[in-house]
């Protein structure tokens, strides 16, 4: 069940991408700054913080291939970002805590690192000749900066459905009957 949960937490999270980049449209011109969503890989990174690492990395694949298929591009390309970005944060996840200032770090680093990797293979394959400078001004800053009161938000759903996720398990717990009351009732 919590695995369900988990994948509607996602889902959830790359349907707020897909409001916020109406409400924002790419401008592919280059001629003023634009805004890129990019909610779901925080709501990913938090999912698979406490999942194992081979099922981490599958995860990350197959939400990027359903945004491969979903999506006009370039097929595989979200898929292997998202995997290697899922599994370069895991690597430095471990080495920070949870606070909220190591996670806000945490968040736009794994924001950056997939923008950066898109940016990368299009300029390697020959489809963008855009250079690193203009991509971070048009791209990224904006995308960077309007990122940290949506990954303000994201962070408290997501704590909300843990704590709803433990209020549900200790109720659970509460209403089994243990084995050792029931020894008593018999004499």
């Amino acid at each position: 069940m919590t695995r369900f949960i988990n994948l509607g937490f996602v889902f959830l999270c790359f349907m707020i991408d897909a409001i916020l980049q109406t409400i924002f449209p790419v401008d592919f011109e280059m001629r003023r700054l634009f805004f890129v969503s990019s909610c779901g890989v925080v709501g990913l990174m938090l999912v698979v913080q406490d999942m194992k690492f081979n099922a981490a990395w599958i995860l990350a694949f197959t939400v990027g291939l359903i945004l491969d298929l979903s999506h006009y591009g370039y097929f595989l390309l979200n898929a292997f970002v998202l995997m290697s970005t899922i599994i370069a944060l895991r690597y430095w996840s471990n080495q920070v805590n949870s606070s909220l200032l190591e996670f806000m770090t945490l968040s736009i680093v794994a924001i950056f690192t997939k923008e950066f990797l898109i940016f990368i293979v299009m300029r390697m394959s020959g489809l963008s000749s855009i250079s690193f400078l203009n991509w971070f001004i048009y791209r990224e800053f904006l995308t960077l900066i309007g990122h940290i009161p949506l990954v303000l938000g994201i962070r408290k759903i997501y704590r909300l459905k843990e704590i709803l996720l433990n209020d549900r398990e200790q109720l659970k717990r509460k209403a089994e009957d243990p084995l050792f009351m029931n020894l008593g009732r018999r004499s």
